[in-house]
């Protein structure tokens, strides 16, 4: 069949914006980029913390607590705490054994690190559970049952656990606790479910007591999914009546009504993207996703997305169709001077010792944080390789973005398969595991800040509009197709 000049002309301009849309380059500081490396703003590495894979500061700053993943031996759960000011190990904080077997990822790994708002406990998560093999282990946990993943609840001052909870499943992740409340939500990879809890009977536990209390009753109930969903990531609306949860496996976004505990929405898949992680400045009128699949992270309006599910029928499960993505996008600006609505980070830094200034396919966004003192400051962790590490880059990378103007502040190298991230509410420093050579990195950025605000000014944020009531209706409201069963793999 003979394809005419015209033809062959629109399919390959066809090709090239699909290619501009997916490989679009973000804008650069080159005036900072080029003056400085990693180097320049390294505080310290620590080299002791065991495959550290999740962690957070306390809202002090004064300590960090790290979930170490895999521990000194797969009978060992305990998560390590480091003092600030001078980047040592401050405590080793002992925790509840779980159901182990030899695939020590399955359980007594400590994953995800929640700090209270009122800055008087840390949510530590235990993974626990087991894939399609099974456990085959021990069950060595005081009152546990089942198998399933815990809450520990570990009192910030005495450095000493309190209470657990059951996560009411296995692969507990992501914590995260309703605004102003109590009310405390874990998503759990393996059982495709959501654990909710309540965590304020730690309150009146004496912190001096010998041994944490077994919470029975803090767990309330559980929100399941679709088979296949692997729910990570969860972030709350502006009110906080809404959750937003992420289905890595499933690819799209879940929304649960935090009043009713139901799903009352399912969004559409992303075309070569999945979801990985979510992050919200501090009124949580902005949303940030990372996206592992496509290398890519976007932002998004949350002030439009509550007013679009206000107006849904709560009593059902709404399909989204791709209308709601293309209401709540907020564009990025490129240095093609276009715009795309996921912005693709594939370079890596000058000084990286296997990419350097080159583009590297599996980059791999992990978690993404966003700086207290100044919302326009995003930071993004790259683990650089697959989920074992033996394909990873010897170091992986941390890019600081300029939200508010859409600009790559600087690249940073890291450690190899690197995967948690927190920043002091003080914005004065920031800390990056690497999970594979159990290494933390702290780099100074409240220097990075100045150096660049120094060139580019101060950046500020302009806050979203409130929602017109006229705002069409999400369509159809039919229930989502159940998805295809399939057991994710541990991430």
């Amino acid at each position: 069949m003979k394809t005419s000049s015209f033809g062959i002309a629109a399919i390959f301009c066809l090709m090239i914006a699909f290619m501009t849309n997916v490989y679009a380059k973000v804008i650069e500081a080159e005036l900072l980029q080029s003056a400085f490396s990693t180097e320049d703003f390294v505080l310290d590495v620590e080299k002791k913390i065991r495959n550290p894979k999740g962690m957070e500061f306390d809202n002090q700053g004064n300590f960090l607590f790290i979930a170490n993943m895999w521990g000194d031996s797969p009978k060992e759960a305990y998560v390590t705490v480091m003092d600030t000011e001078k980047f040592e190990v401050l405590e080793r904080i002992d925790l509840p054994n779980g159901y182990y077997s030899r695939s020590r990822e399955h359980a007594n790994g400590m994953v995800e690190v929640t700090i209270t708002e009122d800055n008087r406990f840390a949510l530590v998560s235990r993974l626990q559970g087991c894939g399609r093999g099974g456990c085959g282990g021990i069950n060595s946990g005081p009152a546990e049952t089942n198998g399933q993943g815990l809450i520990n609840v570990i009192d910030i001052h005495t450095k000493k656990p309190v209470m657990y909870i059951s996560s009411g499943g296995s692969g507990s992740k992501v914590m995260g606790v309703k605004p102003g409340t109590t009310k405390g939500y874990i998503t759990n990879w393996f059982s495709n479910n959501i654990g909710v809890f309540d965590f304020g009977d730690a309150y009146t536990i004496d912190p001096d007591t010998d041994e944490p209390i077994y919470a029975e009753k803090a767990k309330t109930k559980k929100i399941q999914f679709p088979s296949g969903s692997a729910p990570r990531g969860l972030a709350f609306s502006p009110s906080g009546k809404y959750m937003f949860v992420i289905g890595f496996s499933s690819k799209v976004l879940y929304i649960v009504d935090t009043d009713t505990d139901r799903i009352i929405a399912t969004s559409s898949r992303l075309s070569r993207f999945n979801l990985r992680h979510m992050v919200t400045n501090n009124d949580r009128t902005l949303g940030y996703l990372s996206h592992m699949q496509g290398s890519g992270i976007s932002k998004v309006d949350l002030v439009k997305a509550e007013a679009y599910l206000s107006e849904l029928n709560h009593k059902r499960n709404n399909r989204l169709t791709q209308k709601f993505w293309k209401h709540i996008f907020i564009p990025w600006k490129t240095a093609e001077d276009k715009t795309t609505n996921i912005m693709v980070l594939k370079e890596y830094p000058k000084d990286h010792p296997d990419r350097p200034n080159k583009l590297y396919g599996r980059a791999g966004p992990n978690t993404i944080a966003l700086d207290r003192s100044n919302n326009c400051y995003l930071y993004v962790s790259f683990r650089s390789g697959n989920i074992n590490g033996t394909q990873a880059l010897s170091k992986g990378k941390v890019d600081v973005l300029d939200v508010c103007n859409d600009r790559r502040v600087i690249g940073l190298i890291a450690g190899k398969g690197t995967t948690a991230l927190a920043a002091t509410h003080n914005g004065k420093i920031l800390a990056a595991s690497g999970f594979f050579d159990s290494t933390i990195w702290f780099y100074d950025i409240a220097k990075i800040k100045s150096e660049y605000e120094q060139r580019y000014g101060v950046p500020s944020m302009q806050r979203p509009e409130p929602e017109p009531k006229s705002e069409p209706k999400a369509e159809p409201k039919a229930e989502p197709k159940a998805e295809p069963k399939s057991e994710p793999k541990p991430e």
